[in-house]
């Protein structure tokens, strides 16, 4: 059951309407999941920085059990993501930031590298 949580300084009236459901939708097809299996939470109108600056940025953050890949899978899959996000917020490829997380039998040894205890998707 993933869990996609997107955290942007965007306001509210900048992020398109519907956006929580489309991204359901890419989660379950980039990801191989049934889309009634995955939970999206969309927050706007935080304060943030990206790479020092607070330009319009979003960050991205994947849960799930047993759904860490190889390396070479979670690249695909971010590319998907940050392909979505990018052209979804109308964002500069570099004002997206991503970390994923995994539980289970697959999370291990095959996880992606950790940074600051996040497993980094790129």
């Amino acid at each position: 059951m993933p869990f996609v949580e997107v955290d942007t300084n965007l306001p509210a009236s900048r992020v398109p309407p519907g956006l929580e459901k489309r991204l359901c939708a890419a989660t379950a097809a980039i990801l191989g999941k049934p889309e009634d299996r995955v939970n999206v939470t969309v927050r706007p109108g935080l304060a943030m920085a990206v790479n020092g600056s607070p330009e319009p940025c979003a960050q991205l953050l994947i849960s799930s059990i047993a759904v860490v890949g190889t390396a070479e899978e979670n690249r695909a899959h971010s590319a998907r993501f940050f392909e979505f996000l990018t052209k979804e917020l109308d964002l500069g490829q570099d004002r997206c930031v991503g970390a994923r997380r995994g539980w289970g039998p697959r999370s291990h040894p095959r996880a992606p590298p950790k940074v600051g205890g996040k497993a980094v998707l790129s």
